[in-house]
Order: structure tokens, then sequence, then C-alpha cells
């Protein structure tokens, strides 16, 4: 009989387990849950180009509810899972309600920090994780001529550029002594930093925080140094964690995510994971990595789909993202290492390094050079295959 799969969380991973298992072949069921009414829809556009455009969420929709209703994938929207019982190999859902699985699929993402602050209650005090949490925040900016956004990271920077651009003037508090610390170079980060203080960001590095004043509404953010920034409205943006809770009550093996292999199967055989909640080893960039980006969470969605076919996983692969900020298009491929020697590549656009060791391009970060930023990726990728090889058995 055809194994019937639950997929749980309706993201980009989730939506592509499911597209995959179709596409190689599995003609048994399909069921995808998410605890959001939406279809599955892009995120990185929310913090893109989320407040400069009235976009919906049809328009952000990864596929079709027609798309994806052809090729038979049950959608349970707007749904919360409550549990898994892996003896009886059922998940339980709200109101009682069952579900069972043969195989069973969690990609239920990150979830982000929260900040341990007096006043982070404070209605105008948001963060940005879901198509809610947007049309929150859109709905904050007609009052809004001050923000703070407490958090120098990718999406903070994105926000930073499209409230500047809305005529917003914006501070920008990171606890860090430089922006990116642990995604970024030291020169990209000072890249960055010019960057946004020549477009008028207010970008404080090494700060503390004390507390966020106000009543009914957040007016101020305080710093551990007295002065008080005033702020009509607080976005908090202190990095996430991986979403493992469903996954340690079911007594999954998780260390700060849910522990996978190259196909993602969990320490139940009938329990795969994929994206954002997973922790995995990699063949070039080393063991327990978690990654937070829609290319390895498609990536590992696609290997989750072949071992639930019974097929070889895929080659790894090289990770990569992508963030805009103003006018700036920032890529970045590999993870880079203090142990790696930097190479300045001049030519096409304001900034490319290659981050190489033992002669292996491990790393490329480039502002505004998709092109160099391609042929690095490309040679990266041959790179990859390559060792690949030579660690396969004679």
């Amino acid at each position: 009989m055809a194994m019937h799969v639950a997929i749980v969380g309706s993201g980009q991973a989730g939506l592509q387990v499911a597209l995959s298992l179709r596409e190689l072949g599995h003609a048994g069921g399909v069921t995808l849950v998410g605890n959001e009414a939406h279809l599955p829809y892009h995120r990185p556009p929310m913090s893109k180009r989320g407040l400069a455009e009235p976009i919906g969420a049809d328009e952000l929709a990864i596929r079709t509810r027609d798309f994806i209703a052809q090729r038979t994938i049950a959608l349970r929207l707007g749904v919360e899972v409550a549990g898994i019982d892996r003896q009886a190999q059922r998940l339980r859902l709200g109101e009682g309600e069952r579900l069972d699985y043969d195989r069973l699929v969690l990609a239920t993402g990150s979830v982000p920090r929260r900040l341990q602050l007096a006043g982070a209650h404070l209605p105008n005090v948001v963060s940005l994780k879901d198509y809610a949490d947007l049309v929150r925040l859109r709905g904050l900016l007609a009052e809004t001529r001050r923000a703070v956004l407490i958090g120098g990271g990718f999406v903070g920077l994105e926000l930073a550029g499209s409230l500047t651009r809305a005529g917003v003037a914006v501070t920008v508090l990171e606890a860090a002594p430089r922006l990116l610390a642990r995604a970024a170079s030291a020169d990209l980060s000072a890249y960055l930093e010019t960057a946004h203080r020549a477009r008028g960001v207010d970008l404080r590095c090494g700060v503390s925080i004390a507390s966020i004043a106000g009543e009914a509404r957040a007016t101020a953010v305080l710093l551990s140094s007295g002065e008080a920034l005033p702020a009509d409205l607080v976005i908090v943006g202190v990095g996430a964690d991986a979403n493992d809770q469903l996954a340690r009550s079911a007594g999954l093996a998780t260390d700060r995510g849910i522990l996978v292999d190259a196909a993602g199967r969990t320490s139940d055989p009938a329990i795969f994971a994929a994206g954002d909640c997973t922790r995995f080893d990699h063949p070039l960039y080393g063991p327990a990595l978690r990654l937070e980006s829609v290319n390895n969470a498609l990536e590992q969605a696609r290997a989750v789909a072949a071992g639930i076919a019974g097929q070889p996983a895929p080659d790894a692969t090289i990770p990569w993202f992508w963030s805009d900020q103003f006018d700036l298009k920032i890529q970045l491929a590999g993870i880079a290492s203090p142990l790696d020697r930097i190479e300045t590549v001049h030519g096409e656009g304001d900034f490319v390094r290659h981050f190489v060791r033992d002669g292996v391009l491990r790393a490329v970060e480039a502002v505004n050079a998709p092109r160099a930023f391609m042929q690095a990726r490309r040679r990266m990728a041959g790179e990859m295959a390559s060792l690949n090889h030579m660690k396969e058995p004679a």
C-alpha cells in the first residue's frame, strides 16, 4: 500500500518536500499541515520590499491553490499540531483530531528570540517573522517618524533601508562590536556600516540596552549609558532559534535543532526534518551545522523527498544567501573561517572577497557584483564535487 506522508510546516521547506515527492513519483497521500491560514508564501520579500509595497498574502504565495490541488497535495492550513505519537505514527491536532502517517516530515522553521527587557511587551515593539507581523508593522508606519531597530542582522538592515527610504529616521543598535559578526567578514561589516551611515542610518555597535520606556506605547529605548533614544516604533531582530519543540516533546534527538543525516532522517526512521529547524553535518563546513536560508530549506527538502522515495540523497551543496539593502545587493556563498586566506577580487562591483584554504575556495562575499559571485559559486561547486568524489569508497 502506498505510504501517506504528513508534513508539519507550510513554509518553503514543507511545500518543497510535497512537490518533490510528486516529482519523484510518490503515489501515496501527501498532507501539508500549517499553523498559518495563508498558502505557503515567500518570506524574504517581507523585509526586502514588504514595507515599500502593499504586498498581499496571495501575491507572496509560492504556488496557487489550484497548482497544489492538481498534484493531489492535501492542505490543512490554520491547524496547530499538539504532539506526535511515534508508536502509533499519528499526529495529535487541535480540538482532538488525529492524523495518521507512514512517514512524517518536520519543517517547523525557527522562532524569533524574545527581548528580555522591561517594555518589550508594548504594542509598538514588534518583530518580523510572518505575514501577520508584516501587516502589523505596516499598520504602525503611519504614526512612525522615528524607529529604533534592535539587532544589526540582515533582516534588521533590510528594514533599515526600507524605513529610511520611506522617510523614517532610523537608529540601528547592535550589541556586538560590529554588524553581522557571525555571518560576514570584518571587511563586509565595515563596508555595510559605512554604506548605511552614508544613507542616513544612525548605526551604533557595541551598545547595551537597559529597557524600553513607555506605558501604553513605547516612547524611547534606554541605553545602559543613560541615553534615551526617542522611538515611535521599535523593531526587534536579535536572531532566531530552531523550532524543535515538537521534536523534543516526541523524544527525537535534538541539540538546538533537530539532528538529521544527509537525507534529513531523524533518530526515528519514520520521521524526517528539513529547513531552519535542523542541524546536520556538512562535508566541507563541519558538524552540527544550522543554516537559515531559502536555499538550504529547498535543498534539504529535496533530499528528504529523495530519502522517502527510496532514492539516494543528492550531493551536498554550497550554502548561499542574499540580502537587498538600499541599492546594494549583498550575496554570500559558503561559510568563511578565520583560517581562510582572504583574497580581494578587483573588477565588477565595489566589493568581492574570496576565502581560500588549501587551494580550495570555501566562501565568497560580493556587493553589486552578480557575475563575479556566480563565477565564484561555479568554481566552488566544481571543487565541492571533486571533494565528494574523492571521499567516495573505491
